[in-house]
């Protein structure tokens, strides 16, 4: 809704307030969601701990699974002459990991 002011604005005084405020939203938005990550990530920390002194490895195993980065498996690699390497065979000549 702030945003639509900024565009809807007609004078360059109705739009530096609409910016104004816009701004203040988006950092109140911003500050939100990075409380709401620490609170998710402290959240996940402890019910690890806690399956970590239950003993219970399920537990354990699925907290750390949701809390890892994820990161894209099927990367092409690429020689340093920028050409994609298509074939197992090539890409364990090049040395690098194989993504399949």
């Amino acid at each position: 809704m702030a945003k639509e002011n900024i565009n809807r604005s007609k004078t360059r005084q109705q739009k530096i307030s609409a910016q104004t405020q816009y701004l203040e939203i988006n950092k109140t938005v911003k500050r939100s969601s990075r409380k709401d990550k620490r609170n998710w990530i402290n959240e996940q920390a402890k019910q690890a701990e806690e399956a970590e002194r239950k003993g219970d490895i399920i537990e354990l195993y699925i907290t750390r699974k949701l809390s890892q980065r994820k990161f894209r498996m099927n990367r092409p690699v690429k020689t340093k002459s920028a050409t994609l390497l298509t074939t197992q065979e090539e890409q364990l000549k090049r040395g690098g990991r194989t993504f399949f």
